[in-house]
Order: C-alpha cells, then sequence, then structure tokens
C-alpha cells in the first residue's frame, strides 16, 4: 500500500488505476488514506482495531469532504472512538440493516407510552401530531427529518394564518424527538434551536360582572351536559381540561368534595375543590352515563343487562370539542342579549347585526375575544374583590407552591376554600337572578 503526504494538491493530482481501485494513505496519520476506483472516483477511508480486529470504515467521498483537513479529523474521531472500545463501522452496518422507524410509528408509541400515562391532556397532543405531522411525514424515517424540514412545516402554517397553533405543533414534536432520544430511538434530536414562528401575548382578559352573567345564564339556557359543563367552570374555577375529565369516582357528593387525583392536575399533586351547593344541584341533577361526569357517551349496555363498569368502552370519553361548545354558547348569549333588548322595547335595527343591544353611542354590545380560560382568570379575580384572602384564592385555584411551604405545610385548607367557593357562588347567582337575600357585597381590591 502507497503511502504518501495526502495534501490538497496531491490529492488533486492522484488518477485512477487502469484496473479495481487503489488507495493511497496519508504518511501523516496512520491508517488514514483516500482510495480511488478506475472511474476517479475518490473516497476516504480510515483503518483501526477493535478487541484486536482490523476494521474499515468509508468517511465519505471527495464531495462530501472536499478539504483533506477534514476528512484526517473525522478520521482520527473514527480512530479515538475506536480505542475507547466503539466500533463505528459495526455501528454503521447495523444502522443500514435496521427497518426504519417512520414518523408515524414514533407517534403512535409516543402516544401510548408517554403521553397518556403522563399527559392529562394527551388528546391534544395527539391530534396536533395526526393532524399536522404524521400526513407529512409519517411514511418517512425519523432519522431522515432535519431541522429544515421542521422550519418548512411550521412557516406552512404560518402562511395559513395559524401561528399559534405552529407554537403548538413544534412543543408537541420537541417532546417526541426527546422522548425518541431517550428511549435512544435517534441520538440527538433534529429540531434543536428551532424558535417557536408565533407571537404570543399573556392573556389578561376578565369578564365583567354583566358579561360572566350573560355567559352563565347562556350556559343554563344552552343546558344538557355542554350548559353544565360550562357552569362548572364558572362554579369551580378549575382548568378546562381538569373539569373536563372530572370522574365520578372523585366526587364524595355526602361530603360536597370533588378530588382531583395527582395524575389530573397541572401541580402534579392531589387537590380537594369543595363544592358549593350550587355545584352540588348541578351535579346531583346530571345522569350517570359513564365514569366521566361531563361526556356524551359513556356505557356499552348489554340487551337485558345493567349498565356494569367492566363494559367501559372507547367511546366512555371526556367531554371535547371545546370550539363548538363556545359557539353554541357565543348563540346563546347573543339570543339573550336579544331578548332583553326587545323587552327593552329596541327595534331590530337598534339590536344590530349580532342580535346584540345596542350601546348609548349606537355601537353593538358584544362578548367577544374571551376563551374559556377567562372564567378561571375571572374566578379568581372575583374572589379577591369579595374580600377573600390571595393565599385562599391560590389554593382554590392550586396553583403551584414552593420551598418549605410546599414541603412542610399539608393543611388542605378545605374549610376556607369552601367558604370563598360558596361566597363565589352566591355572587354569580346574583348576577343570574338578583335577589335581595342574593346579592354579595364586593370589596374593595385592596
Amino acid at each position: 500500500m502507497p503511502t504518501i503526504k495526502l495534501t490538497q494538491a496531491a490529492v488533486d493530482k492522484i488518477s485512477p488505476p487502469k484496473a479495481g481501485r487503489k488507495e493511497h494513505f496519508d504518511k501523516h496519520l496512520p491508517g488514514f488514506g483516500l482510495r480511488v476506483s478506475k472511474t476517479g472516483a475518490k473516497s476516504w477511508v480510515v483503518f483501526y482495531r477493535v478487541a484486536g480486529k482490523q476494521r474499515r470504515y468509508t468517511i465519505g467521498t471527495l464531495a462530501t469532504y472536499p478539504k483533506v483537513e477534514d476528512a484526517r479529523d473525522r478520521a482520527r474521531e473514527i480512530q479515538q472512538a475506536a480505542e475507547r472500545g466503539i466500533d463505528l463501522a459495526a455501528e454503521k452496518a447495523a444502522a443500514a440493516s435496521r427497518q426504519p422507524d417512520t414518523i408515524a410509528e414514533v407517534v403512535t408509541l409516543f402516544i401510548e407510552r408517554y403521553a397518556k400515562p403522563k399527559n392529562r391532556s394527551w388528546r391534544t397532543t395527539e391530534q396536533r401530531l395526526l393532524s399536522h405531522v404524521v400526513p407529512k411525514w409519517g411514511t418517512r424515517d425519523i432519522l431522515s427529518i432535519t431541522r429544515r424540514n421542521m422550519i418548512e412545516l411550521l412557516d406552512g402554517m404560518v402562511d395559513a394564518g395559524k401561528p399559534i397553533a405552529a407554537n403548538r405543533v413544534l412543543a408537541a414534536v420537541r417532546k417526541m424527538f426527546n422522548w425518541a432520544v431517550e428511549r435512544d430511538i435517534i441520538k440527538v434530536s433534529p429540531i434543536t434551536r428551532v424558535q417557536a414562528p408565533g407571537k404570543e401575548d399573556s392573556r389578561e382578559r376578565v369578564l365583567t360582572d354583566d358579561e360572566l352573567g350573560r355567559v352563565y345564564a347562556a350556559a343554563e339556557r344552552e343546558g344538557g351536559i355542554t350548559g353544565a359543563f360550562v357552569r362548572a367552570l364558572v362554579l369551580t374555577g378549575q382548568r378546562r381540561t381538569e373539569v373536563a375529565t372530572m370522574r365520578w369516582s372523585d366526587v364524595d357528593l355526602a361530603k360536597n368534595v370533588w378530588t382531583l387525583p395527582q395524575m389530573a392536575t397541572k401541580a402534579d399533586r392531589s387537590h380537594e375543590v369543595p363544592l358549593a351547593p350550587a355545584m352540588v344541584a348541578l351535579l346531583t341533577a346530571l345522569p350517570r352515563t359513564g365514569s366521566y361526569v361531563f361526556t356524551s357517551r359513556g356505557h356499552r349496555r348489554k340487551p337485558g343487562q345493567p349498565i356494569a363498569d367492566d363494559r367501559l368502552t372507547d367511546r366512555d370519553r371526556p367531554i371535547s370539542g371545546y370550539a363548538k361548545i363556545k359557539a353554541k354558547l357565543d348563540k346563546k348569549v347573543a339570543e339573550l342579549a336579544r331578548d332583553d333588548g326587545k323587552s327593552e322595547g329596541q327595534t331590530p335595527t337598534e339590536l344590530g347585526r349580532e342580535g346584540m343591544p345596542s350601546t348609548d353611542d349606537g355601537e353593538t354590545e358584544t362578548l367577544a375575544g374571551w376563551c374559556f380560560h377567562d372564567l378561571r382568570r375571572t374566578a379568581g379575580t372575583g374572589m379577591a374583590r369579595l374580600g377573600i384572602a390571595v393565599s385562599t384564592i391560590s389554593r382554590v385555584l392550586n396553583h403551584k407552591e414552593g420551598g418549605v411551604t410546599q414541603i412542610y405545610n399539608r393543611y388542605s385548607y378545605l374549610d376556607e376554600k369552601r367558604r370563598a367557593l360558596e361566597t363565589w357562588a352566591r355572587h354569580v347567582e346574583s348576577l343570574v337572578r338578583p335577589a335581595e337575600g342574593n346579592v354579595v357585597e364586593l370589596h374593595a381590591a385592596g
């Protein structure tokens, strides 16, 4: 085997052999060389030993590594790995013979083995991956996905007017790739340093008493499971997903307490929510069609046999479709406003295009720019206006404590939380059905 000083000029001058291929090894780094075939193709190779056996590794073509210095550095890395007992040639061969892990397969594994056991909102994550990622990359090997692919996917969503949705998809994909790294499906995440494309502003929307009264009255008019769900959001002040996944097994109507298990809370701890009389009445009136309190689905009943817990099916799911629920509720709000306007003698023109009463300056009143999470913020703000201590409100909302307080203070504050939620429920009731004995005096915020 000829040994030469592999310089850039020498590499350019090496001619192809008349037949087969020929390897020219470097005087500077033993084992490193250039292989040239009769067709003129040139590739970098390196020899090393692992466990007493000589191995050869093809680093890449001259087009891949046009500079001698870069190819030599890579050869040195491979030899150093061999000194630590790592056979990169064997790993490369194993990778070439492996069955590819497609994105669709990894998504399924990620949802089943990570998202479902650890994330109470796993269905949202699943929906984002199935709607935006699998249609684009489903059949592709996860190893083929690049940072550029992720950027192109996000750019497409931004161009479609969905920048915030793009942020959420990025978060889901990032979590999936990080999980794949932990499971040794891939070595590194290909989407490191990809930035969220949408600018997100923190929400500060708090419904006024008039707006809250309209929403609550509209939920009562809507009725059924969806109406009860919205009223429960208002009365408890808990998170949307926590209320949606409320189970009958976690509700104790004898003690008027709803206990959220640790796995169901964002604060990662169990949480007791006292139930005000209005909330107890709401739950008592609901049918028990499944394990979840708020669900339009239920058990599968066999003819002539009673419903049993062991007959739960995948149809027994918590309420979902929040956008549709919100749209129906907004229509009810408009209907109520229109009815109120008519009762006050306003004409159809005065009622406005959306059926909302007109203000003194002729503008149409609307209940715009709100979402279900604003009900939780409104409950917290409203309780503060009612003179309830901020520390109690924080415990009602199950905001996470830190430090020594979290570790040593195990008092549940159940009585304090009960008084707070009962005071809040009476105030909400007074907004819908004002009466002399049902009006709660608001204290000025301190």
